[in-house]
């Protein structure tokens, strides 16, 4: 199962090669990428939780799972009931479209399937299909009443592929709090959160990726987490053809388009995984005046873009989050 269809810069973890000793790592796949999840608990194995966890996130927001909650809504005319956790993300979800000035949006999905993003063939969009895909779109067309998740159209869909892995992280490390683990480190597909200290007795370290479309990978910066949270979202490896033109995987959910941009890529900071995931896919449709103006109405945000101007490329890192490298 795969949630994202947007590019999100591989983050490398960097922590020392010693053993882990107390640290217990447990790694696999899943939502069709990779997790690693290191802590520190000298007493218990949590990794049949971890997999609960994981497994019912699938039941619940996988649109390649047949039978899972969002694809139920999907196929149906009106609505599902609802469950705590669903309704706990759409929510969130709302908020994060009013602070994104609409620019994050699950209501997506009838535009992005236009698109077809699952293949790499080029493919020719039609204006009027797009605006008339756009009609079914928007947080207003979508009501959470009483136990019930209730739609105006049928052809409204949700796809919860930019905030899915975050969310996942959050809980995860929810749940280690909850053991009073208080060393961590989750990562489900290159979205991470970290608490404490790894292996090293040293901050967990996280490197983020130089934007470059091909070649070796080279580090742009070096990042210390320690109660905060990391997700990057790019337009510069993932491509595709529409319409003849080269375009980047990022849909304006406001035009139904891909918008033309000087922002490279953006890596967001926040306390909760969720909101940097969903944040950096937003703050990719945005230009530089609208990520500062979003980024300085927040209490927790903070970014690093990296962006062109004129022949130049330059990199802007939040105020509140310099310390952290």
């Amino acid at each position: 199962m795969k949630y994202k269809i947007l590019f999100i810069a591989v983050l490398f973890l960097l922590y020392s090669c010693e053993e882990p000793g107390s640290y217990r790592v447990y790694q696999g796949e899943a939502q069709g990428t990779t997790f690693s999840i290191k802590y520190k608990d000298l007493n218990d194995e949590y990794e049949h939780e971890f997999d609960s966890i994981l497994s019912l996130i699938d039941m619940e927001f996988s649109t390649y799972e047949e039978d899972s909650r969002i694809s139920n809504f999907n196929r149906s005319f009106s609505g599902v009931q609802s469950s705590v956790l669903f309704k706990n993300l759409w929510e969130n979800c709302w908020e994060l479209n009013i602070e994104s000035d609409g620019y994050f949006d699950p209501t997506l999905a009838p535009v992005l399937k236009l698109y077809d993003f699952d293949n790499s063939q080029g493919i020719t969009v039609d204006s009027a299909d797009v605006y008339g895909a756009l009609s079914s779109t928007g947080m207003h067309l979508i009501k959470v009443s009483n136990d019930s998740i209730v739609k105006e159209k049928a052809a409204v869909k949700l796809d919860f592929n930019g905030v899915a892995q975050g969310y996942s992280v959050d809980l995860i490390a929810r749940l280690l709090e909850s053991k009073q683990v208080n060393d961590y480190m989750v990562e489900i597909g290159g979205e991470v959160r970290a608490k404490g200290h790894n292996p090293s007795n040293e901050t967990w370290t996280i490197g983020i990726d130089r934007p470059k479309e091909s070649g070796s990978r080279e580090l742009i910066a070096k990042v210390k987490l320690d109660g905060i949270s990391v997700a990057t979202s790019g337009n510069y490896r993932k491509f595709k053809m529409v319409n003849g033109k080269k375009m980047g995987h990022i849909v304006n959910p406001k035009t139904g388009f891909m918008r033309e941009t000087n922002i490279i890529s953006v890596s967001v900071f926040s306390t909760e995984c969720y909101r940097s995931d969903a944040m950096a896919t937003a703050f990719m449709n945005m230009d530089m005046e609208e990520i500062l103006n979003v980024e300085s109405h927040s209490d927790d945000l903070g970014v690093l873009v990296i962006y062109t101007q004129g022949l130049d490329t330059l990199n802007y890192i939040s105020e509140r989050y310099k310390s952290i490298l």
